[in-house]
């Protein structure tokens, strides 16, 4: 690789990977792995292949003591970016696991997370040395103005086959049930063996998501515990409602009030759809990761 440039391998998910892939850094030279592809690689293919980075970047954070120990090893520096779930997983895991997280913490050149709740419960965990960088793939932009598709009474949610309590379906039948008159779709879910509401249609998975969320007029996502997620940012970009029981600019807690207080709005949540263009546009995120990466190549 040319050492005038900084070298980078990402490690993360399928979708992780493929998203950061399409930014177009400047004097990076980066390259993805997927975390299963990683693990699968024994120890000394993984020193051979961190061996070939200047900096490693974890998306989702395993804090594993082998990892921390190979990258340093190979002259890797490491970044550990959380994102949600891993900081969920850190807060119900064991206190010897969360220990070694704290000790491995303090090894890595530097801790992100993509919200700033994730940022203080990290820190109330004792890892202190972390700080707040959102990360958002889809670039507000390029998405044109939906106010055409602005349709009353229609609401989208996402809830995942097999973790119903966690994304809150019992809400959603709460309001099916208030609100037979309003049609709610359900992404992500089957609905296969339940009886469930007639206003209520269940898509299953879709790879076409953003085409859903442009044709209602409120989103919505409980969940117990959560990041910086995509689905909320995408559904202010696009000029809809939101209700969100995490504490978010422009969204309304996930309560039977608030969803009455924004039924039968007909003018388009434009304010929302601003703020996701002045703060988490592509540009102002590639500026930010180039600037961490040179950061962290030139400090130890």
């Amino acid at each position: 690789m040319s050492k005038s440039k900084i070298s980078v391998l990402v490690i993360s998910s399928d979708y992780f990977c493929y998203k950061i892939k399409k930014f177009h850094l400047s004097n990076i030279d980066l390259n993805t792995i997927t975390e299963s592809t990683f693990k699968s690689i024994g120890i000394f293919g993984k020193f051979l292949l961190l061996k070939r980075y200047d900096i490693v970047h974890f998306f989702f954070v395993k804090n594993s003591s082998t990892t921390v120990s190979l990258s340093k090893l190979a002259g890797a520096k490491i970044i550990n970016h959380y994102i949600g779930t891993d900081v969920y997983n850190l807060m119900n895991a064991s206190s010897k696991t969360k220990k070694k997280s704290v000790s491995n913490s303090k090894k890595i050149s530097k801790n992100l997370a993509v919200s700033e709740h994730l940022v203080e419960e990290l820190r109330t965990l004792g890892i202190t040395n972390v700080e707040y960088f959102p990360i958002f793939f889809s670039d507000p932009i390029a998405f044109y103005d939906s106010e055409a598709q602005f349709r009353k009474n229609k609401i989208l949610t996402y809830i995942p086959e097999g973790r119903e309590e966690f994304y809150g379906l019992s809400f959603i039948l709460e309001i099916a049930d208030k609100f037979p008159e309003v049609e709610i779709i359900i992404a992500g879910h089957s609905g296969k063996n339940g009886d469930y509401p007639s206003n209520i249609t269940f898509l299953g998975w879709t790879d076409n998501f953003l085409h859903y969320l442009m044709q209602c007029s409120i989103f919505i996502r409980k969940t117990e515990h959560d990041g910086l997620p995509n689905t909320v940012l995408e559904a202010l970009m696009l000029n809809k409602y939101v209700l969100y029981n995490h504490n978010f600019p422009h969204t309304l807690d996930t309560t039977v009030e608030n969803l009455n207080r924004l039924l039968n709005k007909d003018i388009p949540n434009n304010d929302a759809r601003n703020f996701v263009i002045e703060h988490f546009n592509n540009q102002k995120i590639i500026k930010s990761l180039n600037q961490l990466y040179l950061f962290v190549s030139k400090n130890k």
